[in-house]
């Protein structure tokens, strides 16, 4: 009954309501831009980013640093990758890169499988992830490095010293 209701509600307003009010939001502006193929700068941005990988190897293999890529173009600060992943690339390179998601998703996991918020945690990050995908930097406010960096410490790494801390207190 309240899919048919539901289903009914939404024919009407396809049909009898003037919907043309929605499009002066900006969201639904925005959604029917790239629905018809406008990303704005962001492929164009993705697209030399690759360009930096392809180019400068060094930065696939070890990284380049904080701001290489504004640098490399002659870019202001604002215009970064827009992808984070793809920055922790060109920042941190693959390798490192390759671990922080490893030991990322051993801690989401191991965060999920072990409390019961480990769910709404992982719809967190999983959203998160995906904004990541199309905005935000490596250095930036996003929940996605922060969330990531929770994950790695349930992944069950352990750091053992090779000795008694100097900072201990000696009785």
């Amino acid at each position: 009954m309240f899919i048919a209701s539901v289903v009914s509600l939404f024919l009407y307003l396809i049909y009898w309501v003037d919907l043309s009010f929605i499009s002066k939001f900006t969201l639904f502006a925005r959604l029917q831009q790239v629905a018809g193929g406008y990303y704005g700068l962001r492929d164009q941005l993705l697209a030399e980013s690759m360009g930096l990988l392809g180019d400068k190897s060094i930065c696939l293999a070890l990284g380049c640093g904080f701001s290489y890529f504004q640098h490399y173009y002659g870019y202001a600060y604002g215009l970064y990758p827009h992808n984070q992943l793809v920055e922790l690339v060109i920042v941190f390179g693959l390798p490192f890169s390759l671990v922080f998601i490893g030991f990322t998703a051993i801690g989401c996991r191991r965060l999920f499988k072990g409390s019961g918020a480990g769910f709404l945690f992982a719809l967190l990050w999983g959203y998160s992830a995906v904004v990541a995908l199309k905005s935000g930097s490596v250095d930036s406010t996003s929940l996605f490095i922060p969330l990531s960096f929770m994950c790695i410490c349930h992944s069950g790494i352990v750091f053992r010293s090779r000795g008694p801390s100097p900072l201990a207190k000696s009785s």
